[in-house]
């Protein structure tokens, strides 16, 4: 007979099943005690089962069949920090529960001392209970930096997607998969931004000290990560400059930034940018199910359309910023003759042209690069799908849960965006509306000018020697 061997053992699976009971318990008394609702109750049992599966396997790559003391507690940390998730979801909604919210907060983020000096007393230390207590500090910076940005705006996220953003940048990065030398500092710094985070979320402080703390906990979590990463690089031996990932990285961040970016000067704000461009998810898509020739012909069109929606983004700024109103580009090319006369105007003949052949060298540049960008992108896909599906998955599950919570970046707008699409499709209406009213305008001349058999010389006889004011309003 032969024998299954399955990837968590039956002992394992005790511990994260304990930590999932107990969470279903501390809801059932966050609904009595503050009426939890249905979205507190969503994430909060969707937190305790992605912790239950999580440790799983952590438990089971380690060769765990049991927790240890100090692993308790940091469990029932983790346990209290989902109760908080659930509280901060319930928050989107018309119920607040801040004090309670703060209070499992200041429990948990007490026990984070507990744990160490537990470990330590009984000789438990581990290298997964570091690597656990590390985890769960991260997921409560995280839940209160986005209790927190609903009031003071969508930077304040930075403090907790830090942790995220370098777990995803070693999926490309191998190198930042190792383990840098252990500093106390870290653990410091991590401790420091979950009390600025609680106070910034009890707003105990003027505003003006509110914000000053934020960005003085922003900075310390740069260094602390900025060392880390150098650490990193040292430990790797990094004496090559790593050429693909930066041109990858820039690639990305093109595309990136013409998806997102917006056709009006008053709009453009940071803000804009962390929104997650459904056009960009749905190429990467199709891209990973097409052969490598038809991959490559997609992003070259796909590159070329997006440099003419980018040059019709920046026509559509500046039409607003001088007329208020959007670019038509079968009637505003008559500007052109303007642009010239303005610029000279302003700048004299040879600042006009300067001015003018800077706007041809971007225009090309934009038509130029961002199709390179998108071939670039395209063998990126090709040769790391693994990495592809995976950022895929996290961006489509993070799109869906902020559209099923109608979670808005202020002024930006949804998180997931269609911006370039609605662009494309604006476009495209306005050109063939514009030419419909042209063909309508000449025939409307044609037939029904009453002067059409008129001689010129014949015309408007009662002005001659007369000054004439056309008065446009």
């Amino acid at each position: 007979m032969r024998r299954v061997h399955s990837p968590v053992p039956n002992g394992v699976l005790a511990a994260p099943l304990a930590g999932f009971g107990g969470l279903i318990g501390l809801l059932a008394v966050l609904a009595v005690a503050t009426g939890l609702g249905l979205p507190g109750w969503a994430v909060g049992v969707a937190c305790g089962a992605g912790l239950a599966v999580l440790l799983a396997r952590a438990m089971a790559g380690h060769g765990r069949v049991g927790l240890g003391p100090a692993d308790r507690v940091t469990l029932l940390r983790a346990v209290l920090v989902c109760g908080v998730a659930a509280l901060a979801a319930d928050s989107l909604g018309s119920h607040r529960a801040p004090g309670t919210m703060m209070a499992l907060s200041v429990v948990a983020l007490m026990l984070d001392g507990v744990d160490g000096q537990v470990a330590r007393r009984t000789g438990s230390a581990s290298a997964f209970g570091a690597r656990f207590d590390f985890e769960v500090d991260a997921f409560l910076i995280l839940v209160l930096s986005a209790y927190v940005a609903e009031r003071w705006g969508w930077w304040v996220l930075l403090l907790g997607l830090a942790r995220y953003l370098f777990v995803t940048a070693s999926w490309a990065l191998p190198w930042l998969r190792g383990s840098p030398p252990p500093r106390q500092w870290s653990k410091v710094v991590a401790v420091i931004v979950a009390v600025v985070l609680m106070v910034a979320a009890a707003g105990i402080l003027p505003d003006a000290a509110t914000v000053g703390i934020l960005i003085a906990a922003m900075g310390l979590l740069a260094e602390s990560f900025g060392r880390s990463v150098w650490e990193l690089w040292r430990l790797d031996g990094g004496r090559q400059f790593p050429w693909a990932a930066v041109t990858a990285a820039v690639a990305l961040l093109l595309i990136w930034t013409a998806l997102l970016a917006p056709d009006r000067l008053e709009n453009l704000a940071p803000s804009a940018f962390l929104r997650i461009p459904i056009e960009g998810v749905l190429f990467v898509a199709i891209a990973l199910v097409l052969p490598a020739g038809g991959a490559r012909v997609l992003a070259l069109l796909c590159g070329l359309a997006l440099g003419v929606l980018t040059i019709l983004r920046l026509l559509d700024m500046g039409f607003g910023v001088a007329f208020d109103a959007p670019f038509h580009p079968v009637y505003d090319a008559a500007y052109a003759g303007s642009a010239w006369g303005l610029l000279s105007d302003s700048f004299g003949a040879l600042g006009a042209l300067v001015a003018l052949i800077g706007a041809g060298i971007l225009a090309l540049s934009l038509l130029t690069l961002l199709p390179m960008s998108t071939l670039r992108v395209a063998r990126l896909v090709a040769g790391h799908r693994r990495l592809s599906i995976r950022v895929l998955a996290l961006l489509t599950a993070t799109a869906i849960v902020a559209a099923s919570f109608g979670t808005q970046l202020g002024p930006a707008g949804p998180v997931a965006s269609t911006a370039a699409a609605r662009l494309a499709v604006t476009q495209v209406a306005q050109v063939r509306d514009d030419l419909a009213d042209r063909r309508e305008f000449v025939r409307a001349v044609e037939q029904d000018d009453p002067f059409a058999s008129t001689a010129e010389d014949d015309l408007l006889t009662q002005l001659r020697g007369r000054d004439v004011l056309l008065v446009f309003i």
